[in-house]
């Protein structure tokens, strides 16, 4: 799965702090290779990608949270879910 996160300010964003936080966090892990937004900032009116990849630790409802925050700019999350088998 692919986030695109956009700077639609005038200024770039602070270096950007991206995680996955909540209740099954392992099972969402961040492509680092094909993820753009790892400790960079984004430059004004730009943006850059986070890339998951679902990997269930475990059956039934898997949940987590994908946070990316910098400052100056700000947080921003998006909620994870998935079906383990």
């Amino acid at each position: 799965t692919t986030f695109t996160v956009l700077n639609t300010g005038a200024s770039p964003t602070g270096v950007l702090d991206v995680r996955v936080a909540g209740t099954n966090p392992d099972d969402f892990v961040i492509e680092t290779a094909s993820s753009t937004c790892l400790d960079a900032p984004i430059p004004a009116l730009s943006s850059c990608v986070v890339v998951l990849a679902f990997t269930p630790t475990g059956a039934g409802a898997r949940a987590a949270t994908l946070r990316v925050q910098s400052s100056p700019g700000g947080i921003v999350t998006a909620a994870l879910a998935g079906t383990g088998l």
